[in-house]
């Protein structure tokens, strides 16, 4: 607010800078999500995670994101997205499965068993050969 506005406007006084300039409202809100998405949420929980990331409301959207960043900490989250991304009836899970799966997959990669590797690379090798929709595909 310029000098002279706050002159013209006596209520029109900066706002306090925050307490915690390093939290962004970007962050804190999302901090906000985490907290709420943490309460439970697991790898079985994948399929309801999905559909609400593909959700046209915005809040639905971020808690979902939230959800599926606690979520995806878990290992075990490489083979239920491989699952969604070869099996979802729905072209766009799968789509979205596979993406979220291409951003994790290496950050779990070490802690894979040597059989869950090769199978996961089987797997996504057959993917791209039988996929039916090309954006999957890609």
């Amino acid at each position: 607010v310029s000098p002279l506005a706050a002159r013209e406007n006596p209520g029109s006084e900066r706002p306090a800078k925050s307490q915690h300039p390093h939290l962004t409202m970007g962050r804190v809100v999302r901090a906000q999500q985490t907290y709420k998405a943490a309460t439970g949420a697991t790898v079985a929980d994948l399929p309801q995670i999905l559909t609400a990331l593909l959700a046209a409301d915005n809040d639905m959207r971020g808690s979902a994101e939230a959800t599926l960043r606690v979520v995806a900490r878990d290992a075990n989250v490489v083979p239920a997205l491989l699952t969604h991304a070869r099996g979802d009836p729905d072209p766009q899970v799968r789509q979205l499965a596979a993406v979220v799966l291409k951003r994790r997959v290496l950050g779990h990669w070490p802690r894979l068993p040597r059989d869950a590797q090769e199978q996961v690379k089987h797997i996504l090798l057959d993917g791209v050969v039988k996929e039916p929709v090309g954006l999957v595909r890609r």
